[in-house]
């Protein structure tokens, strides 16, 4: 019989409730698969072994408290790891913890360089935070232009809030 990993299971249910932007309790039980520390464990020894995808679904349960107790300093380390790695999505979950000062000291700059790098590389969040910081002049003089090549990146990929950026 075939058996899934555990630290694909975990990371199925870790990201299946990231993409769903989902609150800390408010995402899928995982007690029809496995009891909730054994999905943790399996996704921690997953990170611990390297691996960049469970090392940024890692960072994101720890950055909001999800199914373990917050510890942001804990996130951007892990956020760094997975960014290292070429994981766009660390990247940008890394640029939005220095904009917005969350468990590091604001740096608009480094923020807004981490976020176009994730952009660069393909992430739709990065991509609409990016035309909103541009739409807005977060940290710099508003670009319509600009704002609007990146809400249009991220919609061309089916992002809704893109989508209704640009309407």
């Amino acid at each position: 019989m075939f058996k899934l990993p555990g630290y694909l299971i975990a990371m199925a249910i870790a990201a299946a409730a990231h993409a769903q932007n989902l609150p800390p309790g408010d995402g899928p039980s995982p007690e029809w698969l496995l009891p909730r520390n054994v999905v943790n464990e399996a996704l921690v020894r997953s990170a611990i072994n390297g691996n960049p995808y469970s090392l940024t679904e890692l960072g994101w349960m720890l950055d909001i408290g999800f199914t373990v107790p917050q510890d942001l300093e804990k996130a951007r380390q892990y956020y760094q790891a997975a960014s290292d790695q070429g994981v766009a999505r660390a990247t940008a979950k890394l640029g939005l913890m220095y904009l917005q000062g969350r468990g590091v000291v604001q740096d608009i700059d480094k923020g807004a360089k981490l976020l176009l790098k994730a952009a660069n590389g393909g992430d739709l969040e990065a991509q609409n935070n990016l035309g909103a910081m541009f739409e807005h002049g977060f940290g710099r003089e508003p670009d319509h232009e600009l704002a609007v090549q990146w809400y249009e990146a991220a919609a061309n990929q089916g992002d809704p809030t893109a989508q209704y950026n640009l309407a």
